[in-house]
């Protein structure tokens, strides 16, 4: 075992807690972590309370201390009421040991047993302690409303949470910068709110604090190029990767939180208030606005991010196939910042049509190709969630519709050789991935040279190479040389070569989407496949059939 994996093993988790006036909460909050901790003790418990909270004295400070009988790992912050809930938590950080901190609502309780064990084991995946973890949490779907980072993020950053915010968006901004830096992986911990979901204390002015946060994605950026560069290089392929990313990637998120700066959005959130705001909260708006002023007032991205929904085909497609293509347009078309266009080419020659798929979707201008086949059924929400992955090519891999003589079906692709301690990554890299359910970037194609997609046959290993080669030139070319042109390989350096036997593989057929695998990752792209979406797609015939990858099946598919 290696020193970093000893180390991640015992890292103390800091899980930090601001509270106000939820004593009885707080309470079931602690006893939850405590009790579902299974009996790990690595971790510590920060509360921070208001000196003038009149729901707390310091007789029940010291019962409820008592109550938890676990003092030692639960300390207790009392002093003068912060401006900002993000100025609560940078005090909270500045006090905490831990190598992982954690943020997490008064309201709430932890309700997985084992919870430190999982969070220290998500975390020691991120590359060089970069990225941002999150609970499952049913009220934020996808959203990282709890962030977990390490020591190394925070120090990098040098702050635990934005301080500028008086209630939410804490949460939010590190949400966004996690998918900009393209490590943001909800882990299997979860988390609940009994009472359902609360309303900040102090919410004011929701439309000024929204724009606000809009106006200040550019910060956001700048923070993920800054974090990159500190802790992973700025010359790093990695680092090279997330900035050749960040701008579709802010744009995705700008799409994703474009609901926040709504009326309809406002018109819900203004009348629900709970508690008064800090007696520095006119001060703390006046520094925003501040701050507003002296921001160039950003364009709310000129150019949408154009995505050619791309469905090659014969004459006909799956009904299922349809229907769900219909669902994931509309369901996409609700996000501000994203523009789709359908393109079904009805050939009887799959790679043709692909490549013209794309060379439609480069004159159309379009930044994104999503592939789904004429036999594939797919959730509503791909489209977005392979955007959120920020990858340049990424997928789902699925089985073969027709069953084996054992009756079980075959897995197409193939996986990228296994990194000890890292087996079950989702996304997970792949050298070979079937083509029915993929999102390309249409970069990649215009690095690429054409053709895109092409069958490609090979002669057997057990063939003479050179013999081979002069079969298959004769067979396959409309004009093919003469015989004594062909001769003319006889003795030189490229018939040698040939003759020694020409073999990159025993199979002797490799499929369009292959070929695009293979020519895509000579060029120095990486191909992704999408576990959690590849437990879902559906590959239709006369019968559905889908493809689980549990842990034990993933090797399988692995070269």
């Amino acid at each position: 075992m290696g020193d970093a994996k000893r180390k991640a093993e015992r890292a103390l988790i800091s899980v930090l807690i601001p509270e106000r006036g939820r004593p009885e909460m707080l309470n079931r909050l602690v006893y939850s972590l405590f009790e579902k901790a299974a009996d790990d003790r690595r971790f510590e418990v920060l509360v921070a309370i208001d000196e003038d909270d009149p729901a707390w004295h310091r007789d029940s400070l010291d019962r409820q201390l008592g109550h938890w009988a676990l003092s030692s790992q639960a300390k207790v912050e009392v002093g003068p009421r912060p401006k900002t809930l993000g100025e609560k938590l940078n005090i909270l950080a500045a006090k905490a040991s831990g190598d992982i901190l954690w943020f997490i609502a008064n309201d709430y309780e932890m309700l997985t047993e084992g919870w430190p064990r999982i969070v220290r084991e998500a975390v020691a995946k991120f590359p060089g302690g970069l990225g941002i973890a999150f609970p499952k949490d049913s009220l934020h779907p996808d959203h990282a409303s709890f962030p977990i980072m390490t020591r190394t993020m925070y120090e990098a950053s040098k702050m635990f949470a934005p301080p500028w915010f008086p209630y939410w968006y804490v949460d939010t901004w590190w949400d966004e910068v996690g998918l900009m830096l393209g490590v943001r992986p909800e882990i299997a911990v979860e988390v609940s709110a009994p009472e359902g979901r609360g309303t900040p204390q102090g919410l004011r002015d929701v439309t000024f604090w929204a724009t606000f946060f809009d106006r200040m994605r550019p910060f956001r950026m700048r923070d993920a190029r800054g974090l990159a560069w500190a802790v992973w290089g700025k010359d790093s392929e990695r680092t090279r990767q997330m900035e050749a990313m960040i701008e579709s990637r802010a744009a995705f998120c700008a799409a994703r939180n474009g609901h926040l700066v709504t009326p309809e959005f406002a018109a819900i959130w203004e009348g629900k208030r709970d508690g008064t705001p800090t007696p520095e909260y006119d001060k703390v708006k006046a520094y925003a606005a501040a701050m507003l002023d002296n921001i160039v007032p950003q364009e709310r991205q000129a150019k949408p991010v154009r995505v050619a929904v791309a469905v090659p085909s014969g004459r006909s497609c799956e009904a299922g196939t349809m229907t769900s293509i219909a669902g994931l347009m509309a369901y996409s078309s609700g996000y501000q910042d994203l523009e789709l266009m359908l393109i079904n080419l009805q050939m009887s020659t799959i790679s043709m049509a692909r490549n013209n798929i794309v060379q439609r979707a480069l004159d159309n201008g379009c930044d994104y190709i999503l592939w789904i086949d004429g036999d594939m059924k797919v959730p509503a929400d791909t489209l977005l969630r392979l955007l959120q992955c920020g990858k340049e090519i990424i997928g789902a891999t699925y089985c073969k519709r027709v069953a084996r003589d054992d009756g079980t079906h075959e897995t197409l692709g193939r996986f990228a050789p296994v990194v000890e301690g890292h087996e079950y990554d989702d996304p997970r890299e792949a050298t070979l991935l079937p083509g029915g359910v993929m999102l390309v970037k249409a970069d990649v194609y215009r690095a690429l040279s054409w053709p895109w997609y092409a069958d490609v046959f090979r002669w057997a290993p057990d063939k003479d190479g050179l013999a081979a080669f002069k079969e298959m030139v004769r067979e396959s070319l409309l004009a093919p040389p003469s015989e004594d042109v062909l001769a003319s390989l006889d003795g030189s350096v490229f018939g040698e070569w040939l003759a020694d036997g020409y073999n990159v593989s025993s199979i002797n057929y490799n499929s369009e989407d292959y070929f695009f695998c293979v020519k895509a990752r000579r060029a120095g792209f990486t191909v992704w496949c999408s576990l959690s979406l590849t437990n879902e797609v559906i590959h239709l015939g006369e019968y559905e059939v889908t493809c689980r990858m549990p842990d034990g099946a993933l090797k399988l598919a692995a070269e």
